[in-house]
């Protein structure tokens, strides 16, 4: 980990064993609860000498806090959630299986990992409509809403 054994002035710490340097976690990839590409960490936030989380460069640029953190390896860190900016592009369907469209924004009212509704585009030049979340079944690789849908 380190090139020479440096000196430890702490009245804690005892041994630098089980420690990690920040510049070996910015680069990691990071994925979902489903295995599902979510961004590279490309900075940490600190509060009072203390890990908050992580800032990922992906879909969107968004900060997952250590809460969401499963596990991580030498390269990678793997989220115990779905993030729900990673809905942002995926394919809407209806319950007949009519496709109604693509999610262009989520729609949120907290900064914790929840939604309220996608909002879904046709065709990149027609305008975005709400789809609240008690509409839709399904949430993975696709969306799937609970009945037909007839566009207005």
């Amino acid at each position: 980990m380190f090139f020479s054994k440096p000196e430890i002035l702490s009245k804690t710490l005892k041994s630098l064993e089980d420690t990690s340097k920040a510049k070996l976690e910015i680069g990691k990839t990071v994925y979902s609860k489903s295995g599902e590409y979510v961004g590279k960490v490309y900075d940490l936030i600190f509060k009072e000498h203390v890990i908050l989380g992580f800032m990922i460069s992906g879909k969107k640029d968004m900060f997952i806090g250590r809460e969401y953190i499963a596990n991580e390896s030498k390269e990678s860190v793997v989220l115990n959630i779905e993030p729900v900016i990673n809905l942002i592009g995926k394919q809407v369907f209806d319950a007949t299986g009519k496709r109604i469209g693509t999610v262009s924004r989520i729609g949120r009212k907290s900064n914790a990992n929840t939604y309220n509704e996608i909002f879904v585009k046709k065709a990149f030049y027609r305008f975005a409509f709400p789809i609240s979340k008690d509409k839709i079944s399904v949430a993975k690789k696709n969306i799937i809403l609970k009945n037909s849908y007839e566009s207005k």
